[in-house]
């Protein structure tokens, strides 16, 4: 129906916004995870969806009666302080380097192998 269809249009800027937002919150997880900074990622996800994204939501949708674009909207704005958070971490206060030399110790690789020339062999 035409209700539809206007409602649907209104709703694809927010929604291609939290696709957006979504997508680089799960890559930096996925570092972060990697890494080892699973709680780190926890407490920033809870503080984006649920200590900021719903009570924001809530407040454009139902209080400014934006309604579901307001709902989406709050969620925009929570995951997208978060994803945030999540940017700068992987990107200023990680410490590659450390992290790297860490992940060679651990592994204990043996040296590389080296080719040199035996000049006695017959």
């Amino acid at each position: 129906s035409e209700m539809c269809i206007r409602d649907r249009r209104r709703v694809h800027g927010v929604y291609f916004l939290m696709n957006l937002i979504d997508n680089l919150l799960a890559t930096m997880s996925g570092v972060l995870k990697a890494i080892g900074f699973k709680t780190f990622y926890l407490k920033v996800l809870t503080l984006g969806t649920f200590i900021l994204g719903a009570p924001l939501g809530y407040f454009f949708g139902f209080k400014q009666k934006f309604g579901d674009i307001g709902i989406w909207l709050g969620f925009v704005i929570g995951e997208g302080i978060a994803t945030l958070i999540l940017v700068w971490t992987v990107f200023r206060r990680i410490d590659w380097d450390a992290d790297f030399e860490a992940a060679r110790n651990e592994l204990q690789a043996p040296p590389p192998l080296s080719f040199e020339l035996n000049e006695n062999r017959a």
